[in-house]
């Protein structure tokens, strides 16, 4: 039933988000054992954007539950909206693409491996479908720092990007300027 199907859905949630914040603190709790001014530990801290200087183990760790919960929701929401683009339309009859999705997206992205269907075959020739899925399963697997890591690489490579996008224009429209072109 849906009701069931919906909860099973809160409990995978629950689960993945308990493993990563249980994962997360245990290695927070190692950092901060082997020295106070571990470069790892202040990695860590960085990736959370948390003020290296103010060292609140309470407030550090609050911040680090709540990176968790935003970046497992964001991950999840995103795989979700693909899948339901994604899906074939040869989906059985009786159930609703969008909670499928959301279900799917879920349940892969934390490794609990099943579905609300008995049978997944109508996606075997849908490859978007399956990359998708693989690759919410290896996220969810690789761990929140890794998924920090990559995010804070790609942000900065997007500010150096936009970063000389903006001189070329720039420079683009003073030589145009410069020309009497405009």
């Amino acid at each position: 039933s849906f009701p069931g199907q919906f909860f099973l859905m809160l409990m995978i949630q629950l689960g993945g988000l308990g493993v990563l914040t249980f994962t997360v603190l245990v290695g927070r709790l190692v950092i901060s054992g082997l020295s106070r001014n571990s470069e790892i530990g202040e990695v860590m801290l960085q990736a959370i954007d948390h003020d290296v200087k103010k060292r609140d183990e309470i407030h550090t760790v609050y911040e680090i539950l709540k990176s968790i919960l935003k970046i497992s929701l964001f991950l999840e929401s995103i795989g979700a909206l693909i899948l339901l683009s994604l899906l074939p339309e040869s989906i059985p009859d009786g159930v609703n693409r969008y909670f499928l999705s959301i279900f799917t997206s879920v349940s892969a992205f934390n490794n609990a491996g099943f579905s609300i269907l008995n049978d997944m075959s109508f996606i075997l020739k849908d490859i978007g479908s399956i990359y998708t899925i693989v690759v919410l399963v290896v996220l969810g697997g690789i761990g929140f720092p890794v998924i920090i890591f990559f995010e804070k690489i790609f942000l900065e490579i997007l500010k150096e990007v936009s970063g000389k996008f903006e001189v070329w224009g720039e420079t683009h429209l003073m030589s145009r300027a410069i020309k009497g072109e405009e």
